[in-house]
């Protein structure tokens, strides 16, 4: 693998925990970007997004999105990501887009309902607005649409399986 992976998706589809074992199975480095930003940014998002509201937030995922496009990782991306154009042209022209789709209400019964800035209230109705404002933006940016599978392994063996990941030479190249 010479490109980076990069896992879209609303929050709660399972980005961080299949992309960790994805990148386990592929032999390469895992990148949660928005753990980066708080790293970069020195607080967690929820400040961020108090301090510098949502567009502070996405100039700052812009540029940790940058700051690692060239690296052979899996990248789980947060869920808003697409909402900027160059996100998505940055991820398209850098590596393989792969939107990971997990029903909305599996999602809504296992996340919590505290430490989502953008689910502060009435988390059912924003998950669904969230949805219906992205979805044509993660089909246009992806690459690969996968549906989750029942669980986190499953998930991560098919997509390493994925044509598009496997090289040229019919294996998956992996770092040694």
């Amino acid at each position: 693998m010479k490109n980076p992976l990069y896992l879209i998706g609303m929050m709660g589809c399972g980005k961080s925990s299949v992309g960790s074992r994805l990148a386990e199975i592929l032999q390469v480095s895992f990148v949660d970007l928005d753990f980066l930003i708080e790293e970069q940014a020195k607080m967690p998002i929820s400040d961020i997004f108090a301090r510098f509201e949502e567009d502070g937030f996405r100039m700052r995922e812009t540029a940790a999105l940058r700051s690692i496009s060239t690296q052979p990782s899996v990248i789980a991306t947060g869920g808003g990501i697409i909402t900027r154009e160059e996100n998505i042209r940055i991820m398209q022209e850098t590596g393989l887009v792969i939107w990971l789709q997990r029903p909305l209400e599996r999602i809504l019964a296992d996340i919590p309902d505290s430490g989502r800035p953008l689910l502060a209230c009435n988390k059912k109705e924003r998950m669904y607005a969230l949805y219906d404002q992205r979805k044509s933006l993660y089909a246009r940016a992806a690459g690969i649409i996968f549906e989750s599978l029942d669980t986190v392994d499953a998930t991560a063996t098919a997509l390493s399986r994925r044509p598009e990941i496997i090289s040229p030479s019919g294996s998956t190249e992996k770092k040694d």
